[in-house]
């Protein structure tokens, strides 16, 4: 191609680029009016036609309460949506190939993926439908913290820009808030052109969450690749561009620290106590960081955590100098150091015990079980139930300064979920660590009164919130080991069970 043919195709790159750009700007004017949502919430609503002639739910808010004028059901309209005219088929797609679960990354966030090479055809799938499900999935993640992995290449239908904005729009702030990174891995033309034309209504914040990714290598960089379910057609581009994948050799192998057996570290009786790597968090932790604003939520930059987890395991040192690097990097390794360890500290094996933790008969009935029964099966390894001491008064520290750094006991718990877990199914971890699949005591859903299976999320929060009552036993049994990190018992004998009510005669 000669200098000639190049100047020609950008300059219609170029018009392309700026006829897109109009789109967009036209589509802004357009509904720059409508702040309401697009489908039901608690109010008024009534039926209107977009300029397709398509019917769209439109909220309207009144100044009196939903119970007063009319009282909407939105898990009816979730589940009429879902179920559809085709019997929950197009749903069931949509979960399992078009958007799904990929465990934990190394920062203890659910990782998301979005496969656009399996999105179906618009000729016969009612993508208004198609949105409305994508928005019921992201429900499932928007109280954790979260990454979204989405896999442009090998898509063979593209959704209108028209969609593309609406699905925007549709993004509000509690989904936005809690995505931590997008990573776009190999961008295809019409991404570029289409992120392009958005930026001028793309917020400064979100652009700085988007992560280019033109290769899986490079991908296997940021996130366990090997614990992702890749689509053929992605691995069919990345022929295209690499011959193979290469492996961050410091994640996949055992280290110094990370990914150590808890007694390889700590002696099999925990007689040489917690590493370094986790005295040092937890140490500049307890001086310095329990008033600190959203922490063990907001992350710092991965390469400064790199950075500092390079000194243990690479540069061989015994001791990290905080200091030099805040409590928000502090509290991200001691994260990723939990989340790595080989056996994670709620094996498959107890999911099914934390999920008989008894929450609907009161929270000290739920804290005894914990204590009496969950407890000891989560520590039999007495390195376990030293760790889990010194985390959870951590925890319960920071718990009592929420007024000041806005981590209530629920925030922490559903924080710390995703570094708890770990098995061979992806999506039963996120079951067991997402905030959304439980109830929690300020955390409103519209089916609050509908019974729900207990979590890690309930698990950790009944933990920092009855940590006198929980361990007391454990510190008892290990006071010495634990004195050093100044973690002392202030309950000697646990609360008394309720007394249980005697039955009403007829």
């Amino acid at each position: 191609m000669d200098q000639s043919d190049i100047g020609g195709s950008r300059k219609k790159l170029g018009l392309l680029n700026q006829t897109i750009k109009s789109k967009f700007s036209q589509l802004s004017t357009k509904f720059a009016s409508n702040k309401q949502p697009v489908f039901p919430i608690h109010g008024n609503w009534n039926s209107v036609e977009d300029e397709d002639g398509v019917d769209m739910i439109r909220v309207e808010r009144s100044e009196t309460s939903s119970s007063d004028i009319l009282d909407l059901d939105l898990e009816a309209f979730r589940e009429a949506n879902i179920e559809g005219d085709d019997g929950g088929v197009l749903a069931q797609y949509v979960n399992s190939s078009l958007i799904y679960e990929a465990g934990v990354d190394r920062e203890g966030q659910l990782m998301l993926v979005f496969a656009a090479c399996q999105l179906p055809d618009p000729k016969s799938t009612d993508y208004d439908r198609l949105l409305n499900l994508i928005m019921f999935r992201l429900d499932d993640f928007v109280e954790n913290d979260y990454t979204l992995i989405f896999f442009a290449a090998g898509s063979q239908y593209k959704p209108s820009i028209k969609w593309v904005y609406r699905a925007y729009k549709r993004l509000t702030r509690k989904y936005k808030k809690n995505l931590k990174n997008l990573y776009i891995v190999h961008p295809a033309l019409w991404i570029k052109i289409t992120m392009e034309a958005m930026s001028s209504i793309l917020s400064p914040k979100f652009n700085r969450k988007l992560v280019w990714i033109s290769k899986l290598s490079d991908l296997a960089k940021e996130v366990p690749l090997e614990q992702i379910n890749i689509p053929d057609a992605v691995y069919a581009h990345n022929l295209t561009k690499e011959q193979q994948i290469e492996y961050e050799a410091d994640f996949s192998m055992p280290g110094k620290y990370f990914g150590v057996e808890l007694e390889a570290l700590m002696g099999q009786n925990g007689e040489r106590g917690v590493p370094p790597v986790v005295t040092d968090a937890v140490d500049y932790l307890f001086s310095h960081g329990l008033t600190t604003p959203d922490i063990f939520r907001k992350m710092p930059p991965k390469d400064v955590v790199r950075k500092v987890r390079a000194e243990y395991e690479q540069l061989d040192k015994t001791s990290v100098a905080y200091a030099l690097h805040g409590e928000y990097v502090a509290a991200a390794v001691l994260k990723a150091w939990i989340g790595e360890l080989p056996h994670p500290l709620v094996p498959l094996q107890l999911y099914e015990m934390v999920r008989a933790i008894p929450i609907d008969q009161g929270e000290v009935e739920a804290a005894t079980y914990i204590r009496d029964i969950l407890l000891p099966s989560m520590c039999e390894s007495k390195c376990t139930a030293i760790l889990l001491s010194i985390l959870i008064r951590l925890l319960d520290m920071v718990s009592q300064n929420s007024g000041v750094n806005n981590m209530t006991a629920v925030r922490l718990a559903v924080a710390w979920a995703p570094c708890w877990v770990r098995s061979t199914s992806p999506e039963l971890d996120v079951e067991m660590c997402s905030a959304t699949r439980i109830r929690l005591p300020d955390l409103e859903s519209p089916d609050a009164d509908v019974p729900k299976p207990s979590n890690v999320v309930t698990l950790i929060r009944i933990m920092i919130s009855y940590y006198d009552f929980v361990f007391a036993p454990t510190i008892l049994e290990f006071k010495d080991t634990l004195a050093i990190h100044r973690i002392t018992s202030s309950v000697e004998d646990p609360p008394p069970k309720p007394p249980r009510r005697k039955p009403t005669d007829p």
